[in-house]
């Protein structure tokens, strides 16, 4: 189990169907470590039964209500929009996973193949890297701020 930064349950593994649900549901749950709200509380902001929001964070694909609902009670609102279209993206990659083979059988990549999956990974390092840039601009107006009350 993974610790949970604002107290509560550690997390429990996630149990996604593809590579682009787990990351959907990693970046789900830092928004909700990073807003320090506890699963009951967040459930009441966001209509929605605990038991239904952490099935969602457990790995299931979630609704684009749920998204949107969850992104807004966790994200500064300048953030939000950014956040949400992202979360989208990976949920629109997870609705739509690349082939499975089985082992043993022959792969057979059509043109354009190799550069799907490339794309693929470009684009979950350019949402981590956004994310870090993110969580570095929080922590330097978070800084920002007690310093200015402290004068």
């Amino acid at each position: 189990m993974t610790p949970k930064v604002g107290g509560g349950r550690p997390w429990g593994p996630i149990r996604a169907e593809n590579p682009a649900a787990r990351k959907l549901a990693e970046i789900l749950r830092r928004h909700v470590d990073d807003s320090g709200k506890t699963l009951a509380v967040l459930s009441g902001e966001i209509s929605m039964s605990k038991a239904q929001t952490g099935v969602y964070l457990a790995g299931k694909l979630p609704t684009q209500p749920f998204i949107a609902a969850l992104i807004r009670a966790t994200v500064r609102p300048e953030l939000r929009e950014r956040r949400e279209e992202e979360a989208l993206a990976l949920r629109e990659q997870a609705m739509r996973p690349a082939p499975r083979t089985t082992p043993g059988a022959p792969v057979v990549a059509g043109p354009g193949a190799g550069y799907a999956v490339e794309l693929a990974a470009a684009q979950a390092r350019q949402i981590e890297t956004y994310d870090r840039l993110t969580r570095a601009l929080e922590q330097r107006a978070d800084v920002e701020r007690a310093k200015n009350n402290s004068d």
